[in-house]
């Protein structure tokens, strides 16, 4: 947790597991985790990198620190919320963690030194990005489906709702050991690029489309 006395030390964690198919998936000219990694790497505000894995592989990254990840965090159950505690413990001496994950692999430019600072000025206990929609959505409840939203209007009145995309980027001090605190800030994502979520071949081929579409990463706007 941090205080208005502190200086800021921000640990960013990558959490990388060795069951997950699409890994070493090459996107354009290079292995689907590699872009994450960057990412962390050309912030100018973070401190340390680490990547958490049971993959050895990852251990040969440059300029990262590689962190075993124990059994008990090795399994399909393991949230990313466990894998940040056990990092930002292990480390230690780190206020604000920096939270990445592979499979979001077109953040905008800049989008991580602009959230930390935005971060530590407001003084948000978790800042995140969520994917803003004036959609309308149903649920199940019980036995039968019900509409979320109960105002009939067109899209274009309708106050936006958001869909959480942590992968993306989370910053969080752990406030109270929380890894999503009581003062929260969403850094809205409007567009497609950033929506991309490696979770089957048909993401892996919109990836690559983009890519090579736009001429990543000349002229995507990182």
């Amino acid at each position: 947790m941090r205080n208005a006395t502190q200086p800021i030390k921000v640990l960013c964690v990558i959490p990388i597991s060795k069951d997950s198919p699409y890994n070493f998936e090459i996107i354009g000219n290079q292995p689907l985790w590699r872009f994450t990694v960057d990412d962390a790497l050309e912030s100018r505000l973070i401190n340390k990198v680490v990547i958490c894995s049971d993959n050895p592989t990852f251990e040969q990254v440059e300029n990262v620190q590689f962190l075993p990840r124990p059994p008990s965090l090795s399994s399909k159950n393991t949230t990313g919320e466990q894998i940040a505690k056990y990092v930002a413990k292990k480390i230690g001496n780190y206020n604000v963690i920096v939270y990445l994950e592979i499979t979001h692999l077109y953040r905008p430019k800049n989008m991580i030194d602009d959230m930390i600072k935005r971060f530590t000025t407001e003084k948000l206990d978790t800042l995140f990005t969520a994917q803003e929609t004036t959609s309308v959505y149903w649920k199940y409840d019980t036995d039968r489906y019900k509409r979320m939203d109960e105002t009939f209007m067109r899209s274009m009145f309708r106050r936006p709702i958001y869909k959480e995309m942590m992968g993306l980027v989370t910053i969080t001090s752990f406030k109270a050991g929380k890894f999503v605190g009581d003062n929260v800030g969403i850094v809205p994502i409007k567009g497609v690029f950033s929506t991309i979520d490696i979770k089957s071949e048909e993401d892996i081929w919109l990836a690559n489309s983009v890519f090579y579409e736009l001429g990543y990463p000349e002229k995507y706007p990182r």
